[in-house]
């Protein structure tokens, strides 16, 4: 079935840029898998610094384009009548007289088609936060079927999206009965408190990813990390060589600790295992193995605790980050190796049904692919 093409450009503009000035809006945070989300709901706290005059302000309807821009995220706003967002997102509104359903239009910008288009494009750039320059991103072609089709095809993808967004809530679930498992083992207790640096080290020398014995290993970055689901997406992840990475990054071993340093609130922290290099925009740790065990360690990265002080020290840029001094300076609670070890051994058969439930989403996701492929190829 042949399908007209046009241009993003001919279904979108750049909105007239708003301040949040001095009135108090609804603060939006962009995520990979939910897209925009209230924080205080997401995250049960706001997350933006202190000062949001100079965030922007997104009508519903409107698009916000976020980054990394090839993992798709974007999304519609549709939560508010107005909200704001991070000045560093763009905002599109839909042209007048555009014959494009909001959702058929996301779910394209979303798809692998679009993905490819985008990773082609950031193949000639060394954007930090790969992001696409206006013309590129305008010059998407975009299937548009008539408007009817649109709207059939928006709805057999939602469709299919909620059931693998089930699917994901119920490995979060899986996460969250950890904590709990965490809080009744340590919660009461009193123990002895010490800074990081006396029981973890940071691989701290960087390894150039370009050499025979680095360019094969995967290159895991902040994105490929859940949000608070501490787990890496191995299914998303490339390798160096793949990813075109240059720059020197951080190798890990096998047991190491990743914990990403930006955007500390959300939560991205792992245990890796296998080899393969991070970004510099994570740290690779070691833990002290008679002091603390790798699960306790992951576990307290996660706590409510640290993640209020995270916040707290990591600054008001449109980025925050927490730095390697501010880190280690986190003071812990050390439990006895007795209950740690015991901890351990509960929180092991859960991450072992976590590890069949995340198969099960691989293969959910890469079904929802192919569908995304026949619907923008008119074959639905």
């Amino acid at each position: 079935m042949s399908v007209l093409q046009v241009c993003l450009g001919d279904l979108i503009e750049p909105a007239k840029t708003r301040k949040a000035g001095s009135t108090n809006y609804p603060l939006l945070s962009m995520t990979m898998a939910g897209g925009l989300v209230d924080p205080t709901t997401k995250f049960k706290k706001r997350v933006a610094s202190e000062d949001t005059s100079g965030y922007k302000v997104v009508e519903r309807g409107q698009l916000v384009v976020g980054f990394p821009i090839d993992e798709g995220v974007l999304s519609f706003q549709q939560l508010h009548d107005e909200a704001i967002v991070s000045p560093a997102y763009g905002i599109w509104e839909i042209r007048s007289g555009a014959s494009v359903d909001p959702m058929y239009l996301e779910n394209f910008l979303k798809s692998p088609q679009a993905i490819a288009y985008y990773l082609g494009k950031l193949r000639s750039t060394t954007a930090r936060r790969r992001s696409l320059d206006r013309g590129s991103f305008l010059a998407l072609p975009v299937p548009l079927p008539p408007l009817e089709e649109q709207k059939r095809i928006a709805g057999i993808l939602n469709q299919a999206a909620e059931l693998y967004r089930l699917r994901t809530r119920a490995l979060d679930k899986l996460n969250t009965l950890g904590q709990a498992i965490f809080h009744e083992i340590f919660g009461s207790g009193s123990f002895e408190r010490v800074a990081l640096a006396e029981v973890i080290e940071a691989r701290s020398s960087l390894a150039d990813p370009i050499l025979p014995e680095n360019a094969q290993l995967p290159h895991v970055g902040p994105e490929h990390i859940r949000q608070g689901g501490a787990e890496i997406e191995w299914d998303r992840v490339v390798s160096c060589a793949q990813d075109g990475v240059t720059s020197g990054k951080y190798r890990f071993e096998p047991n190491d600790i990743i914990y990403s340093k930006i955007r500390p609130y959300l939560n991205k922290v792992a245990i890796a295992d296998r080899v393969g290099m991070c970004s510099a925009d994570m740290y690779a740790l070691v833990a002290n193995s008679d002091v603390v065990k790798n699960s306790y360690l992951h576990f307290i990265l996660g706590s409510s605790d640290f993640l209020s002080y995270a916040a707290s020290v990591s600054g008001r840029a449109n980025i925050p980050k927490i730095n390697r001094k501010q880190l280690m300076a986190y003071e812990i609670p050390v439990a006895p190796l007795e209950m740690q070890a015991e901890f351990e051994g509960k929180i092991s058969s859960i991450r072992g049904q976590a590890a069949k439930l995340s198969k099960s989403l691989s293969t959910g996701k890469k079904l929802f692919a192919s569908l995304q492929h026949r619907a923008f190829r008119g074959e639905l």
